[in-house]
């Protein structure tokens, strides 16, 4: 399969302002954007936006809001140190049960595994005791902590789930330890956690997993950023795609029905003008994507997040431009 690179076209929806911390979406269709204290809803694809329910301003700043959606569609929310939940698609709101012993133990990721479980991983500095990674079994109703790594200044900002039951869960630190780990791993459903970092440098940025198993990682920081793959179930690593692009991609990683792989970066100050780049290989070789279409790709929609629907559309939360889209389907746009 051989993809045209030059014919993916963009178009802005009707948010077109904010910095947009994460997206998600629905079993309906609707599409949630995090701004600032609002969450928005589209239930039209993103022609129109509305904003469900009131956050609290002071606390969802502290940290980027996470989305995380269930089965049921329970919507669940990062609020600085807490977790928001809703059951009516966002008309109404109430807390998850979860220990906090610090301001500064604030929820930095969410995500729903395979079997349901719901992990949140937060800040951890020093005198915390019990800050982490916390698991819920009930839906998201309470959390409980289930791991603290060895060192203080580290945050769990990336989970990812493989369908054997694995779960990996990526860090940023920015103290000076020596030997501070970036990635851990489970094989008991979150109860222990070691250390699958080896070859990793830098922080975690965002994870995915190919459908032939293959861990694809985006490092920030020196001396070594860009894309690292593991095929031992994060065993080893090594950067992959001969160590070009080694750019930034805060904008996300998602996976088309066809196993593209698309990697969407921060336009601030990048040496090259592309909004991204694709990959048909399970991440060996990379090619541009293109900024076709009805968008003007200034440093206002630089990538901060995105989302592939089941219908194939990505979306684009920008880090000032609000959201953009596909206006077709990424799949239309391959070749065979």
């Amino acid at each position: 399969t051989l993809y045209n690179t030059s014919t993916i076209s963009w178009m802005q929806t009707g948010l077109t302002s904010g910095n947009v911390n994460d997206l998600a979406i629905n079993s309906q269709g609707h599409i949630f954007a995090g701004v600032y204290s609002n969450l928005w809803r589209s239930v039209d694809f993103g022609a129109t936006w509305q904003i469900t329910g009131d956050f609290d301003a002071n606390g969802i700043n502290q940290g980027d809001q996470r989305i995380a959606i269930t089965e049921s569609d329970r919507i669940l929310v990062t609020e600085g140190t807490s977790i928001r939940i809703s059951d009516d698609n966002g008309i109404t709101w109430s807390y998850a049960n979860m220990v906090t012993n610090h301001s500064f133990e604030r929820v930095e990721s969410i995500a729903i595994a395979p079997n349901g479980s719901i992990y949140a991983g937060r800040v951890q500095d020093w005198g915390c005791t019990t800050c982490g990674i916390f698991k819920s079994t009930d839906g998201g109703n309470n959390f409980s902590w289930v791991f603290q790594a060895p060192y203080e200044d580290e945050a769990f900002v990336r989970f990812a789930f493989k369908p054997d039951g694995q779960i990996f869960v990526g860090s940023t630190s920015w103290g000076d330890h020596t030997g501070q780990h970036q990635m851990y791993r489970s094989i008991d459903d979150g109860s222990s956690w070691n250390y699958a970092d080896t070859g990793l440098i830098g922080s975690v940025q965002d994870i995915i997993i190919t459908n032939s198993g293959r861990i694809l990682v985006n490092m920030s920081g020196s001396p070594n950023p860009g894309f690292y793959a593991s095929d031992d179930d994060g065993s080893s690593w090594y950067q992959i795609g001969g160590g070009d692009p080694i750019e930034r991609f805060d904008g996300g990683l998602v996976i088309d029905n066809n196993n593209t792989i698309y990697a969407f970066k921060y336009l601030w100050g990048s040496p090259n003008g592309e909004l991204g780049y694709q990959s048909i290989d399970d991440g060996d070789s990379w090619a541009p994507i293109s900024e076709a279409g009805l968008v003007d790709f200034d440093n206002d929609h630089t990538p901060y997040c995105s989302l592939i629907t089941p219908s194939q559309f990505i979306f684009i939360g920008t880090g000032g431009g609000g959201v953009i889209r596909t206006m077709a389907p990424v799949t239309n746009f391959s070749e065979n």
